[in-house]
């Protein structure tokens, strides 16, 4: 039987899923660029507020969506990550 899915939205999964990626790579970053990075600390704050403003509409909207979708979607989302994750590591 399939598991649960362990988020009660949408928002939810892509946010761990690009969260994860950003902090793939940002590991292969050199420690010197991370230092004066000041353009990337605005982009994960951007990202951030993007999230928060999707997941407040999201929580907000009358039109709730079917755990089966947010399973279907679990599932596509981790795989392209996958995916995507092994080619940074390449």
């Amino acid at each position: 039987m399939a598991k649960e899915s362990e988020f009660n939205t949408l928002t939810e999964i892509f946010e761990r899923n690009i969260k994860q990626i950003l902090n793939n790579r940002e590991s292969f970053l050199p420690l010197f660029i991370k230092n004066f990075s000041d353009g990337h600390r605005e982009y994960v704050n951007y990202i951030d507020q993007v999230f928060k403003v999707i997941q407040s509409v999201e929580e907000n909207s009358t039109i709730k969506s079917d755990k089966r979708i947010i399973k279907l979607c679990e599932e596509y989302v981790d795989e392209f990550s996958k995916m995507y994750l092994s080619h940074i590591y390449v």
